[in-house]
């Protein structure tokens, strides 16, 4: 024989209502007993009450929710890992580095530690300030308004260009390419040293 359920969540809360309702009923009645609210009104106010009790628990997880459930995302989100700086070369390391990848015929490599040499010069010189926001565009842009710069100008063009192609194009450089970048720095080198540029 099945068995009969002898209690639900339903009938728990019918009864709750049915003893709201009564104790309602008996705190709102006034003198004598022909002057009781009618029971309409006292079933409104009680479902009115339900419906406050309600609303406020609502209101209670939605807070809870919102505070510990933005907690949580939070946590279960990958961190981002902390910026490392940069680290600064000097010029000799560049260059030396520059070298090195020379003779392992890692001249796209090399060429980009002679544009990093370039630079590093630059800032040395106290013409063009590191800034690692800035684009080759906008180093050829500010070396095109140096004034008695033309020298320097020119043979950055060749640095600045190869530099853009390794980094977006993918270039090749032949050992003869890091030929005709280790001579457009030199001779920026050599400019800067002439016009007294360098500290």
């Amino acid at each position: 024989m099945e068995k009969f359920q002898k209690t639900s969540w339903q009938w728990q809360i019918e009864q709750i209502q049915q003893r709201f309702g009564e104790w309602l009923m008996a705190k709102l009645r006034f003198g004598s007993p022909k002057q009781v609210m009618p029971e309409w009104l006292i079933t409104a106010i009680s479902y009115l009450l339900w419906l406050l009790l309600f609303a406020g628990l609502a209101w209670i997880a939605y807070l809870i929710i919102n505070r510990y459930g933005k907690l949580g995302i939070r946590h279960r989100r990958p961190s981002t890992p902390e910026p490392q700086p940069v680290k600064q070369y000097t010029l000799a390391e560049l260059l030396s580095q520059a070298q090195h990848l020379q003779s392992q015929k890692n001249y796209g490599e090399a060429c980009r530690y002679l544009y990093l040499a370039m630079l590093q010069k630059l800032n040395d010189a106290n013409l063009v300030p590191h800034q690692t926001s800035r684009t080759d565009r906008e180093y050829a842009k500010i070396l095109n308004h140096l004034p008695g710069m033309a020298p320097v100008t020119n043979q950055s063009k060749l640095l600045l260009q190869t530099h853009e192609q390794l980094q977006f194009a993918d270039r090749i450089i032949t050992a003869e390419g890091f030929d005709r970048c280790q001579q457009a720095y030199s001779q920026i080198a050599s400019q800067l040293e002439r016009q007294g540029q360098n500290p």
